[in-house]
């Protein structure tokens, strides 16, 4: 499997989102916790899961640099965010480290993305809350959104 996964390539044909190796680790180790919890071995499995995770963000890197349809922020940020959350949902305590690392690369690549690639993130918050505040449903949503879009800029960003 880690063979398989070093060799993958970013898929040329259509946008790059979930890579199938993260779709595929999250079906191979419900199973494999399914079939293996509470049983002997368990050492083996864990560095089992460590080498394929390890494999499997270093393909991420690889491929999110590789293709050329989507920014390289946003195949980072969605395929960490799905192993983050699986690995939240599987509760492995030898994995607690690699969840963590998972969680920083997404949001390191989500707050990378916001504040640098849209451009001028600010002029379109700040057009969005002129214009929804008129519009009682989208008022609650334009706070929300925009107290949390905003937080990841730095004060000195958002003055002028």
């Amino acid at each position: 499997q880690v063979i398989q996964i070093s060799e993958m390539k970013a898929s040329k044909g259509k946008r790059c989102g979930i890579l199938t190796c993260v779709h595929r680790l999250v079906l191979f180790m419900k199973d494999t916790e399914r079939i293996f919890d509470g049983r002997e071995r368990r050492t083996e499995i864990e560095k089992g899961y460590i080498n394929l995770l390890q494999a499997i963000f270093d393909a991420i890197n690889r491929v999110a640099k590789e293709q050329q349809k989507v920014p390289v922020e946003v195949v980072m940020f969605e395929n960490y965010h799905h192993i983050a959350q699986l690995l939240g949902s599987l509760r492995v305590e030898a994995l607690t480290k690699v969840q963590v690392q998972a969680q920083k690369l997404y949001d390191s690549n989500l707050r990378e993305y916001v504040t640098v690639k849209l451009g001028n993130p600010i002029e379109k918050i700040r057009y969005f809350l002129l214009t929804s505040h008129k519009i009682k449903h989208y008022q609650y949503c334009g706070e929300v959104k925009s107290i949390t879009i905003l937080s990841y800029f730095p004060a000195s960003f958002l003055k002028g």
